[in-house]
Parts: C-alpha cells; sequence; structure tokens
C-alpha cells in the first residue's frame, strides 16, 4: 500500500505497530505498519525520526514532493545491491553516449506514439508525430551527450506545440515553464512527474541499482539522475495522457489552483483530485502502469549485463 499524505501541517509518526496521522495533537488516521511499502510526503507533512528509523529498516522508500510538483529527495533505503553490479552501473557512466541515445529514442518514439493517438481526435495533431519523430535521423548521428541533450530539447518543444492542441478551453498552455509553472496545466504536468520520479526512485532501489549515477542527466550531489533518465519514456505516456483526459472531461477546473509568487499551482483540493487519478492509473505492482515501471527498470539492468533494453511504446497500451 502506497500512503500520500497532503494534509498541510501534519505529523506522521509511528507508535505499537502503526503509522499514526495526527493534526493538532489529534489523531486523524492509522494504517498497520506491515501493509505500507511506500510513503510520498507532499509539502509540509512533518516525518518523526521514530518513523523514519521504523521505515527504513523494514525497507520502505519515504520520498518528499514540494506542493509545487518540485521533487525534494528520498530517505534513502540501505544500498542492497550487488557489488558486481553497481561496478557495472559505474563502468557504463563512463561511456554515456549509448545509453543516453536510446534513452532519448525511447522518450522520442513514445511522443509520437501519444501525438499519433490524439490524432484520432484532433487530426491536425497527427502531423507532430511526424515532426517530432524527424529528430530520429538527427539523433542517429550525434556525436555526444551534449548533441543528444540538444535534440531531446528540441523534440520535445515540437511536442508540446501539438501538445497544446489538446488542451480545451478555458485552459489556455503555450509552452512548457518550470519553477514555477506559469500556468494550470504546467501545474498539472509539475506534479504529475514528481509523482511519477517517486515511482521510478523506488523500482531503482528494489532493483539494486544506484540513483545518482545518470546518462543524459547530470549526476551531482543526491540528484536522482538515473531516476530522470529512465523516467522520460513514461512522461508522455502516462501523465500527458493523464493531464490531457483530465483537462478534457472536466475533472479539473480552474477552481483547483492558486496563484503564488509568479506561478500557479494545484491548491489542496486539487492535488486530491489529480493524486486519486493518479493512483488509480498507476494501479499495483502486478498490474498497471507501476508494473511497466518496474519492468522497465529490470531491463535497464539486464542491459547492464548484455541483455536487450526494449522500448517502452510497445508494451504501454
Amino acid at each position: 500500500m502506497r500512503l500520500w499524505i497532503t494534509r498541510q501541517g501534519a505529523v506522521l509518526r509511528s507508535s505499537r505497530g502503526q503509522i499514526l496521522l495526527e493534526t493538532e495533537g489529534q489523531v486523524e488516521k492509522a494504517w498497520p505498519l506491515e501493509i505500507v511499502d511506500e510513503v510520498v510526503l507532499v509539502g509540509s507533512v512533518q516525518p518523526s525520526v521514530n518513523l523514519l528509523r521504523t521505515l527504513s529498516n523494514r525497507g520502505v522508500p519515504v520520498h518528499l514532493v514540494a506542493t509545487s510538483g518540485r521533487y525534494r529527495g528520498a530517505f534513502f533505503l540501505p544500498l542492497s545491491g550487488q557489488a558486481e553490479l553497481l561496478k557495472l552501473q559505474v563502468w557504463s557512466t563512463l561511456d554515456p553516449l549509448p545509453i543516453a541515445k536510446r534513452i532519448v529514442e525511447g522518450k522520442i518514439r513514445a511522443m509520437g506514439a501519444v501525438l499519433r493517438a490524439w490524432g484520432k481526435r484532433v487530426p491536425r495533431v497527427r502531423e507532430g508525430a511526424s515532426e517530432v519523430e524527424a529528430f530520429l535521423l538527427m539523433l542517429s548521428h550525434a556525436e555526444d551527450v551534449e548533441s543528444v541533450r540538444g535534440i531531446e530539447g528540441g523534440a520535445t518543444a515540437a511536442y508540446f506545440r501539438h501538445f497544446a492542441a489538446m488542451v480545451p478551453g478555458p485552459f489556455a498552455f503555450a509552452a512548457r515553464t518550470t519553477r514555477p509553472p506559469r500556468d494550470p496545466v504546467n501545474a498539472l504536468l509539475s506534479f504529475g512527474y514528481s509523482l511519477l520520479l517517486t515511482q521510478v526512485v523506488t523500482a531503482i532501489q528494489m532493483a539494486g541499482l544506484h540513483p545518482a549515477l545518470g546518462y543524459l542527466h547530470v549526476s551531482h550531489g543526491a540528484r536522482p539522475a538515473l531516476a530522470l533518465d529512465l523516467m522520460e519514456e513514461f512522461r508522455s505516456v502516462f501523465v500527458d495522457r493523464l493531464v490531457v483526459r483530465m483537462l478534457r472531461q472536466g475533472i479539473v477546473n480552474l477552481g483547483h489552483f492558486r496563484p503564488v509568487k509568479g506561478g500557479v499551482y494545484l491548491n489542496d483540493e486539487g492535488r486530491g483530485v489529480f493524486l486519486r487519478h493518479f493512483t488509480r492509473g498507476l494501479g499495483t505492482e502486478n498490474e498497471g502502469f507501476r508494473e511497466h515501471i518496474f519492468r522497465y527498470v529490470q531491463h535497464f539492468k539486464g542491459h547492464l549485463r548484455g541483455e536487450s533494453f526494449p522500448f517502452l511504446v510497445k508494451g504501454v497500451p
């Protein structure tokens, strides 16, 4: 069971085999420790030291996400990877170009597939698939990671120009903006990507890989560069499709957002609505996108040992 705690000012602590959610000194909810396998704290939620120690001992990851949608980090599990696997991972980062190209190719293929699917409802969006996939030829000739990053940026900008046609009124979306997101659509995308990142970090840790060793994304400090790499193929097929569906079906409205210091963010009610639909789409470890995420990370792990690393778009509906 995943716990998504969004109640601002709440305290989360453990007692007698339970996780307790308290506000103003009163217990609001309680969950048995043994059924919780992941915790995501959104915004100003204070976990007790005893709870963190207990969850760490049980191998349960705890992720921190800001109300702005920015991923803050995680209390990592003790490194469970095998030494030989860690050596393979480190060696592979010494020549990051092949994997960086593979990651960007997967992202471009996924964005093209999503645009083609949307084109069944909005025909002019279908033209965007060819425009985005044209970057694949450029990618095949890239000779360094910096060039790969530039191609990835160009393909993504082209994708979001066509993504805008899927956004219904009264929402407005001109381009992807972050830190801060400038409109409600960008607020949804940012929040969704951060939640997706928590799932990829968990899958990486459970696979025994180190999340900070990246290929496309620069590794520095505790930044989960590998997780940022491996979530690229999932952005459009999971988060973007979810956001478009919620907008076009009227599941979210302008009342679910609030302006803060030049940015636009989901309010408490909006985060709750988004989380319910995100969780529903994510499914379980045995069904839904969470299964795809875990399987995808296992394929990457196998690739380090010389196995194939298939593209996601072939296996995701």
